[in-house]
């Protein structure tokens, strides 16, 4: 659906690139397969997003957590990197754009 590029970055690069869950795997047995539970993400962001570093807001912006931003043992020019895409909005596929609902689900456990 996203054409091999992660819809963070832009990043085509297939051997960096994750097809990712946005509500996990093992928690919806129901929308595994679902093509709208997905996302394609480089695998830095990817893993920024399973551990809850990264969001995606219902209007498809990406958000990083503060205490992302905050970490102290994080190279400045790696997390310049890393969060340069605050703000941006999704490169969104041409069918089966990301269900709303479960990014919502996901961004409402990042900011617990």
């Amino acid at each position: 659906a996203y054409e091999f590029r992660c819809c963070v970055t832009g990043l085509t690069v297939r051997p960096l690139l994750v097809a990712s869950h946005i509500v996990a795997w093992s928690k919806d047995k129901a929308n595994r397969l679902n093509p709208r539970n997905g996302l394609c993400l480089n695998a830095l962001h990817d893993r920024a997003f399973d551990t809850k570093l990264m969001w995606i807001d219902r209007d498809y912006a990406v958000h990083f957590s503060a205490e992302l931003q905050n970490a102290s043992d994080i190279s400045r020019l790696t997390l310049e990197w890393l969060t340069q895409f605050e703000g941006r909005h999704l490169l969104l596929p041409k069918h089966f754009s990301p269900d709303k609902r479960f990014l919502v689900q996901h961004a409402e456990t990042c900011r617990k």
